[in-house]
C-alpha cells in the first residue's frame, strides 16, 4: 500500500501533478446559532469558554477529505492563524498560495498525554477522513514548544505515529537568527515513526516526541517558545481512512488543508520586512548549516563550528 503511493508520486513528477483540493473552515457558518458555554477550567481554575461541537462535526470538506471533530463536547472557538505583526500570512503549496484565514482552536487539551504507542481519547484533536491515497497539508498556527502528533487510525485501535514533515516560520528569531523550523521525522519502510528510527534521541526522548525547537536546535537549548504560521504534512491512504492530528500541552489551531495525489513542495510565504521592520539577511542565513555529531546539533557558520547555545567548538 505504501510502496504503491511512492510509485504514483514518482510517476507524477514526469507526467505532471494532479490537481490540488483545498478546504477551509467557515467559522461564521460553523458556529451560527450556537452560544459559547463553559467547557472546562484552565490550570488556574478559571472557566474556559467555547462552542461545543459533537463528535463527527464537519469543520470543512473537499472531494476526497473531510476534516471533522473526533470527540464529543470539546469546545472550539474562532482564532486567527496570523496576527497583524506577523510577517507570514500565507503558505505556498504546489505553486498555489493560500492565505492563512481565521480557523478553529480547540479549548481542551488532548488527554491522556500521548506516548509513541498511545493516542489521546479526548480533547482538541482534529480528524481527517480520506477517500483516496495522497498527501495532506494541514495549515496551522504552530508553537515551537508543543509536541505534535499525527496518527493513522483511531485512538481505539492504538494507531501508529506518522512520520510527518513540520514547517514553521517563527514570529521572532530563534538561535543564530533562525526564522524557520523545517524537518521530517525519520520513517520505517511503511512510513511510520518509532523510537527505533531515532537512536540518537534527536526527535524523541524514548517515550514521546520532543518539541520542534528541541528537534531543530538540540535538546539542551534554552526554551524558546515561539509561535508562527506553519504546515504539517503527511501521506494518507484510503485503506487506513482515518488520521488524527493534535498538539500536546496546547490546543491545535487550524484553518484548513490541501490534498493532492502527488507530493508537493510546501513553504510559508513571508513578507520582505520582518517583525518591527527587521529584514533577515538571506545570504547569511543560507550559509548557516546544521548537522548532528555524536548526538549533538552542530551549527557551521562562516566556516566555524558552534553549539546551539552559540559557543564556538574546536
Amino acid at each position: 500500500m505504501k510502496k504503491s503511493l511512492l510509485i504514483v508520486a514518482a510517476m507524477t513528477m514526469s507526467m505532471g501533478a494532479f490537481a490540488q483540493e483545498s478546504a477551509f473552515v467557515d467559522t461564521e457558518t460553523l458556529f451560527a446559532g450556537m452560544e459559547m458555554t463553559v467547557v472546562g477550567q484552565d490550570s488556574k481554575g478559571a472557566d474556559v469558554m467555547g462552542y461545543n461541537l459533537a463528535a463527527g462535526a464537519v469543520l470543512c470538506s473537499s472531494e476526497n477529505v473531510d476534516m471533522v471533530t473526533p470527540y464529543d463536547n470539546i469546545g472550539y472557538k474562532a482564532t486567527a492563524l496570523a496576527g497583524e505583526a506577523d510577517n507570514a500570512k500565507a503558505v505556498n503549496i504546489g505553486g498555489t498560495e493560500y492565505k492563512a484565514t481565521t480557523g478553529v482552536q480547540g479549548q481542551m487539551n488532548p488527554s491522556p498525554a500521548p506516548t509513541l504507542t498511545s493516542c489521546p481519547t479526548a480533547g482538541a484533536v482534529i480528524q481527517f477522513n480520506v477517500k483516496k491515497d495522497g498527501f495532506l497539508y494541514a495549515i496551522c498556527k504552530l508553537s515551537s514548544n508543543k509536541q505534535y502528533y499525527v496518527w493513522e487510525g483511531t485512538a481505539v485501535s492504538n494507531p501508529p505515529v506518522m512520520a510527518y514533515t513540520y514547517t514553521q516560520h517563527l514570529l521572532k528569531a530563534g538561535p543564530e537568527g533562525a526564522m524557520d523550523i523545517n524537518y521530517t521525522l525519520p520513517a520505517d519502510a511503511d512510513g511510520y515513526f518509532t523510537a527505533a528510527q531515532d537512536p540518537s534521541n534527536i526527535y524523541c526522548d524514548g517515550t514521546g516526541l520532543r518539541w520542534p525547537e528541541k528537534i531543530a536546535w538540540g535538546a539542551d537549548i534554552a526554551d524558546q517558545k515561539i509561535n508562527g504560521l506553519g504546515i504539517i504534512s503527511f501521506p494518507v491512504y484510503a485503506e487506513a481512512g482515518t488520521y488524527l492530528l493534535h498538539a500536546q500541552g496546547s490546543k491545535v489551531t487550524i484553518d484548513g488543508f490541501v490534498f493532492s495525489e502527488s507530493k508537493l513542495d510546501a513553504s510559508v510565504v513571508t513578507e520582505t520586512a520582518g517583525i518591527n521592520g527587521v529584514v533577515a539577511d538571506k545570504a547569511e542565513a543560507a550559509s548557516v548549516k546544521k548537522y548532528v555529531e555524536n548526538g549533538k546539533v552542530v551549527i557551521v557558520k562562516a566556516g566555524k563550528k558552534f553549539n546551539v547555545a552559540g559557543a564556538q567548538l574546536k
